[in-house]
């Protein structure tokens, strides 16, 4: 084990350097687990098909790997898909899929866990099964290979993959993986094998097993389980923070799970019932946990939809005070027109925000009414108006074309409505509008699930009109393919016949369908066509009588209910939310999970006479009019994060406030200290050799703000720390001379010892030192810097003496980089062999500027075997100071700190 352990580990040395973005499957995180292999009970890894930066900004899988994780007998670790260049490298060096954290082969684990996200994620799982050599299929696997495991929304209809799984969990994952955790345990115990651990999870209720139970032949119908309360301990205070930017680069704080509203074509609308609500003074006292355990610059409000949770005003009041004591912003992914008021806007604008998102999803109010989207077009238009008036400057607005009922008139509809809210935006200045254009995909378990979905040719012809009519230069048009959403209605719909589709598309090279440059419609024809099954049936109208390939697996939500408001649709008639008491007998209550009692009511929107007493907010009193929340200005809270200076005379900044008992009018000003510019030496290990430049200049604002050390914020829209490094140490280099300059109001004596117990594993702060504000920036000061390079095995240090010499004494070496000729002689200025290893000084600021590993081969051109371990260390930037050459940390006022 240990010999396949140090093999991956070395192969991943010489594969990571040559593939795009290897913090992907570096590891090392801030918060990641680490646990002891040999001393763990239960292994197991939980696996998302999609690339790291997707597969993180999932909290549903950090809440798992939290469960797991905190009990000491499970160890949880985790995989992401690799992409197309790393899977083409890990094949061709036989490297096995492995865990980020353990980097043992995924095979070595009890069980692999799925998130069944999507779809077209298909192709994926089985492409990281056979990366980690598991068979593909459940029968084919032995008693030595993992338990195959699925969960998510998916999961409700598993049958296009059941060849594949050999259990699928149903509802929320909370109590059940534990469950699951503890069978695997005692059948190892007792050395069950396979078919024993599988009738062993067929009695936990909530886990189907597909090769137990044939479908909807199935002799009773397995039951999702379901919450009757989101326990606070669930969620993770110091959650994975990750080195590179991933697609949601904040926490998403859980607010609500489920939804009141009941759209009929929404799938998560039904399967994440009902909803259940987080106290506000618990996800205040978490979210500020989570901001000192990860120094995350953002929070966002994390439900189906945030605007309508019941408490929101008291929850964003006592949220404000912790916000601008760390200089965190908030943000709001998921709102509703009706429901976004000024007091969201107002609390927003105090901010940074990126835009607002809306979806009326249909042109006209009959549509919408339809599909039960309740609101209007007044308060799509109220919603806009408010966030202009606050200065939004980009707006999104989502729409489905190709819904039941849908007409002319509904397209048409859609056209006015995008022209309105152009005209709109032209009142306030200059706006960008972003409209999406998605074809309506039915999925199960959804009052819609029966309906046919548009032909390709017909998605087509209503996308190319809408094109051919919203053609304001304001509005920036995007639309789905509408060959990528029939093959996911196909997908979602489907029976067991996929199962050789999806295998045949897989053997034909598909992969990441999700990704447009990546998706191959002739592939999936293909498919199609070789395992004789014909797609159409599946887009088609489906009886009402009809069985569906997922009526053995119950959410809990009677199909009685779907058929009723299938019919309430056609008759465009409206059915009331949960949140006005009205109860629209979906199901849930007949079998108990959801009571008039744990119902979630929509709660007055205005603050109470005094503060919560479970909230750390500052107490408010009542308003005679509509509840206000008080703006950052207004409460005079900067918590040294300071935002909005302007530059100002005698080394002080000013910064603009509002004078609290003016109510707003004029800003008034005072002098604020100028911040002192710090600059610190710092290391970086092998450990952090993938993190690139930008990465690490966001390490180190995280961690300031994990440290509790204030930084001073840049002005404007998107401001962000005043934080900047010197030359980019290039991926794959480790280094013991790295600086960057930071500003800081407050100097703590401890700093280096602060920052050192924040950092990550592979980062270290070797000193620090205030430097001249008027000094020049590190990249423009830096004129010199130094390597050592350092290899196993050959080349002999005879050889590359020969090769130093030659290269010295030419005049010019060019290489071709990037498409362009480069002169890499000119900028070395030293070159020697000392012992086993290369010192290598290169002058920077050119374009011809050399890097180590382009030098080495130069030295020996027709060298063929390069090693596989070559190390390249940077060991030291100078700088030139009146004739003098000088390290960075020279520069300076005198005063060390």
């Amino acid at each position: 084990m240990s010999e396949t352990l140090d093999w991956i580990s070395k192969s991943l040395c010489s594969v990571l350097p040559t593939v795009s973005k290897p913090g992907r499957y570096a590891g090392n995180e801030f918060n990641a687990a680490r646990k002891d292999w040999t001393r763990s009970q239960v292994r197991f890894v939980l696996a998302f098909p999609e690339v790291y930066e997707i597969g993180m900004s999932h909290s549903g899988l950090g809440i798992l790997y939290h469960i797991l994780n905190r009990n000491p007998w499970i160890l949880a670790d985790r995989v992401y898909a690799p992409w197309t260049d790393m899977e083409s490298a890990m094949r061709g060096k036989g490297i096995p899929l492995f865990g980020i954290e353990s980097k043992r082969p995924v095979r070595d684990f009890d069980a692999v866990g799925f998130t069944l996200q999507y779809e077209l994620h298909y192709t994926n799982i089985l492409n990281m099964l056979d990366l980690s050599g598991i068979p593909q299929r459940s029968m084919g696997r032995s008693d030595s290979d993992p338990l195959i495991l699925a969960g998510g929304p998916c999961a409700f209809n598993p049958e296009p993959m059941s060849a594949f799984f050999d259990a699928v969990v149903l509802g929320d994952g909370e109590e059940v993986i534990l469950e699951i955790a503890g069978s695997i345990r005692e059948g190892k115990l007792k050395g069950w094998n396979r078919a024993a651990r599988l009738q062993a999870l067929s009695r936990i209720p909530g886990v189907y097993i597909p090769s137990l139970q044939a479908g909807t032949q199935a002799q009773e119908r397995i039951r999702a389980r379901i919450l009757d309360r989101l326990d606070p301990k669930n969620y993770p205070e110091k959650p994975i923070v990750p080195f590179i930017e991933i697609s949601h680069d904040r926490y998403s704080l859980e607010i609500m799970r489920g939804c009141v509203r009941g759209c009929r074509f929404c799938n998560a609308g039904i399967i994440y019932r009902p909803a259940r609500i987080r106290q506000s003074g618990e996800l205040i006292r978490h979210a500020e946990k989570v901001i000192q355990n990860t120094g995350f610059d953002e929070i966002a409000l994390s439900a189906l939809s945030s605007s309508d949770y019941p408490d929101l005003l008291r929850l964003l009041h006592g949220m404000q005070p912790v916000l601008n004591r760390y200089g965190v912003s908030l943000s709001f992914p998921s709102l509703r027109s009706e429901s976004f008021t000024p007091e969201m806007a107002d609390f927003a604008a105090t901010l940074r925000r990126s835009g607002l998102t809306l979806a009326p999803e249909a042109g006209t109010q009959r549509l919408r009414n339809v599909i039960n989207k309740n609101n209007t077009e007044d308060d799509l238009l109220g919603a806009l108006k408010t966030a202009f008036e606050r200065d939004w400057r980009r707006v999104k607005l989502y729409f489905m074309i190709g819904l039941p009922t849908e007409t002319q008139e509904d397209l048409d509809g859609i056209v006015q409505l995008v022209g309105k809210a152009v005209a709109l935006g032209k009142k306030f200045g200059r706006k960008e509008i972003h409209v999406s254009l998605s074809p309506f995909s039915p999925k199960p378990m959804t009052p819609f699930q029966w309906d046919a979905q548009d032909s390709q040719e017909t998605l087509e012809r209503k996308t190319a009109y809408l094109k051919s009519k919203i053609t304001w230069r304001a509005v920036d048009l995007s639309w789905r393919d509408p060959r990528v959403s029939r093959l996911e209605t196909i997908l979602g719909r489907g029976d067991r016949s996929l199962g050789d589709v999806i295998l045949n598309a897989w053997s034909g090279g598909a992969r990441f369908d999700a990704w447009s440059e990546l998706f191959s419609s002739d592939k999936w024809t293909d498919a199609f066509q070789k395992a004789g099954v014909d797609p159409d049936p599946f887009t088609r109208r489906i009886p009402f009588d009809a069985p569906l390939p997922w009526d053995h697996l119950d959410k809990g939500v009677s199909k009685a209910f779907l058929k009723e408001e299938r019919i309430r649709a056609e008759q465009a008639s409206f059915t009331p939310d949960c949140l006005t008491g009205h109860c629209s007998r979906c199901g849930l209550t007949d079998i108990g999970v959801c009571t008039p009692e744990s119902r979630p009511r929509r709660a007055r929107l205005r603050l109470p006479a005094a503060a919560d007493p479970d909230s750390p907010g500052t107490t408010v009193q009542a308003e005679s009019g509509p509840a206000r929340i008080p703006n950052r200005k207004e409460t005079g809270q900067a918590g040294g994060f300071l935002r909005g200076e302007r530059a100002g005379s005698k080394g002080y900044f000013q910064e603009d406030r509002v004078s609290p008992a003016s109510g707003g009018g004029e800003p008034q000003s005072r002098r604020v200290q100028a911040p002192r510019r710090i600059r610190i030496a710092y290391r970086k290990g092998p450990e952090a050799r993938f993190t690139s430049h930008l990465d690490t200049m966001r390490v180190f604002d995280r961690t300031f703000r994990r440290a509790g050390v204030a930084v001073s914020m840049s002005q404007g829209f998107h401001s962000h720390a005043r934080l900047s490094g010197g030359p980019p140490l290039p991926l794959g280099y480790t280094s013991r001379a790295e600086y960057l300059d930071v500003e800081l109001f407050v100097v703590p004596k401890d700093l280096e010892a602060r920052l050192n117990f924040a950092l990550p594993d592979g980062f270290g702060v070797e000193a620090s030192v205030e430097i001249p504000r008027q000094a020049p920036a590190l990249i423009q000061a830096v004129e010199w810097i130094t390597y050592v390079l350092s290899w196993e095995g050959e080349p002999e240090s005879g050889e590359l003496k020969t090769g130093i010499e030659r290269f010295l004494k030419s005049n010019s070496y060019k290489i071709v980089r990037k498409g362009k000729s480069v002169d890499i002689r000119l900028s070395v200025t030293e070159i020697r062999l000392e012992g086993d290893e290369i010192f290598m000084k290169v002058r920077t600021g050119s374009a011809g500027t050399a890097r180590p590993e382009d030098v080495f081969r130069a030295l020996l051109p027709a060298y063929q075997d390069w090693p596989s371990t070559l190390r390249i260390e940077r060991t030291g930037q100078f700088a030139e100071n009146q004739g003098r050459i000088i390290s960075p940390m020279d520069i300076t006022t005198g005063s060390v700190l």
